[in-house]
Order: C-alpha cells, then sequence, then structure tokens
C-alpha cells in the first residue's frame, strides 16, 4: 500500500490491485474488535487508506 500511495496510484487501480485482500480487510472490521483492529493499524500505517477504500468512502490523504 505504501508503494502504491508513493507512486500516486489511483484510488481505483490500488483497490484493483488489492482486490484480494478487501474480504479480509472486511472481516477483521465486523468481527476483530478494537485490539485486532488497533494492531492493524500499527502495523500498516496505510491500514485505515485501505479500509475506506473498501468500504466506498473517498479516503483523506495517507501520510
Amino acid at each position: 500500500m505504501k508503494v502504491l500511495a508513493q507512486r500516486k496510484t489511483s484510488d481505483a487501480e490500488i483497490l484493483k490491485i488489492l482486490s484480494d485482500f478487501a474480504p479480509d480487510v472486511k472481516y477483521i472490521l465486523a468481527a476483530g474488535g478494537v485490539k485486532e483492529i488497533r494492531l492493524c493499524l500499527k502495523e500498516n500505517p496505510f491500514f485505515a487508506y485501505f479500509v475506506r477504500l473498501v468500504q466506498g468512502k473517498k479516503p483523506r490523504s495517507a501520510k
């Protein structure tokens, strides 16, 4: 995700490239609980950006 963001890849292209991970993200959000979500955010700062893409929301700029 970081590499894609650095290359200024469009949101649509990011979703297409990472579409295999979308079901996992939806599962984590639905069943993971706060602890698991915090761990994902800690390990990958772009996780929140991808979550917003998966949910169909316009993400704010990733750090």
